[in-house]
């Protein structure tokens, strides 16, 4: 049990991606003395057939179907995934070999994420290029009720067992249960978390230390999974795997470890305002106003060819080139989504306007600011009153190190990063 641990004593890491590794591929740490083969049927019910593989750049985690064209995962799974070079997709299927693979549009950082998991805010929307046509997505749990429900915990990531650890390759899909005990303030986390740790089979046990049949804890490559409970025979997405956390400072996902998911119920109007707002036409940047930022994208990308319908890249005409169309949509829609006193451009964006349609026919390889790319090159990150979407020069990583490798620190020195 988890209770009275002091943080301090503890040491915590993300349940982060992981590289994709050869080889016969399971996920998460399970008994040692349960059949591997129980927790594969498991995860194959179709209640759990929302949760689906996010990868890119041959990273992986895990995310849950939560409408046709959205996937709710863990921030830390893709927040450094770069649009325009990098390929971010979502898979549904036993395996990432044996997989349905739907690619990426865009994806939302939820404005709570610092870069610290233990700070809650722990979470990402994944707009798909398509729907999705062979799973049911999640329901939302939209209660407050989650502590003292087991919950079936289902992803992607590294395997092992209770003894040994989790060390293995990762990309097949298992799920397993825990018994959630308690919100985050119990090991001194915020309350939009919740935890469980996983149990060692002792037939001697009573109360929140009894171990499950299918007892099961999160490991690297689950980030982003789900946490799905039962309530009146319906089954209900409550959480979203965050991050591990230890006694012993080791995590290394053995009997004793905790996991922490981030509490789907308490960011329902973040995930509303993507999932079931129709965008704004011309709102480009995702602010809910159509304006000034909104042009200078369409200004960043005049004339070049894009992706198709990418509204960060300046075509929501949908025509995959950045010109005149997409132009009089910012135009036509202008003002919108803003106060009456900020509707009306000033006179100097009015003559910018005019001359933009003026040269737009011929305008095909410069910007106003000079060649094309010369704003790409840097950060970009468009504010959202829910979220931000990321744009970002393409991380450097060592070799060896596709990802941030994963380090035992100590609950204190996490911070802002």
């Amino acid at each position: 049990m988890f209770y009275g641990l002091h943080p301090r004593t503890m040491g915590m890491v993300g349940v982060l991606g992981v590289a994709i590794l050869a080889g016969v591929s399971q996920a998460g740490s399970i008994r040692h003395d349960v059949s591997d083969s129980l927790y594969l049927q498991l995860a194959a019910e179709t209640q759990y057939a929302a949760c689906g593989c996010v990868r890119w750049d041959g990273l992986l985690g895990s995310g849950t179907l939560v409408a046709n064209q959205w996937v709710l995962t863990a921030a830390h799974v893709v927040e450094d995934a770069t649009p325009g070079s990098t390929t971010v997709s979502f898979s549904l299927g036993p395996s990432i070999y044996d997989a349905t693979v739907y690619e990426a549009t865009e994806w939302y950082i939820h404005p709570d994420w610092t870069g610290s998991a233990s700070a809650a805010g722990d979470l990402a929307l994944i707009h798909l290029s398509e729907p999705v046509v062979d799973a049911q997505p999640a329901q939302l749990y939209l209660g407050e009720e989650e502590v003292d429900l087991e919950a079936t915990i289902a992803g992607y990531g590294i395997t092992g067992n209770g003894l040994t650890g989790a060390s293995g390759s990762s990309g097949t899909k298992r799920a397993g249960n825990n018994l959630i005990g308690g919100l985050g303030s119990v090991l001194y986390y915020p309350d939009e978390l919740i935890l469980a740790d996983f149990d060692y089979p002792d037939p001697e046990a009573t109360g929140k230390a009894i171990c499950l049949d299918l007892e099961y804890l999160a490991a690297s490559g689950d980030s982003g999974g789900g946490w799905f409970v039962d309530v009146e025979d319906q089954t209900y997405l409550a959480g979203v795997t965050s991050f591990a956390t230890a006694p012993d400072g080791i995590i290394d996902f053995d009997y004793g470890d905790v996991m922490a998911a981030t509490r789907v119920g308490q960011y329902l109007d973040w995930i509303d305002g993507y999932v079931f707002l129709e965008p704004l036409p011309g709102d480009l940047n995702g602010d809910g106003f159509v304006d000034g930022e909104d042009l200078d994208i369409v200004r960043s990308f005049w004339g070049q060819s894009v992706d198709p319908g990418s509204l960060l890249f300046g075509d929501p005409s949908g025509d995959g080139y950045v010109g005149g169309d997409d132009l009089d949509l910012v135009r036509s829609n202008w003002g919108q989504g803003a106060s009456l006193a900020n509707a009306v451009p000033e006179p100097s964006m009015i003559v910018l306007l005019s001359g933009l349609m003026i040269f737009g026919g011929w305008w095909t390889t410069r910007t106003f600011f000079g060649r094309l790319g010369e704003k790409v090159a840097g950060t970009f990150c468009a504010k959202h009153p829910k979220g931000r979407l990321r744009q970002k020069v393409p991380a450097t990583f060592s070799p060896g190190y596709p990802f941030p490798p994963l380090a035992f620190e100590p609950i204190r020195d996490l911070g802002r990063r």
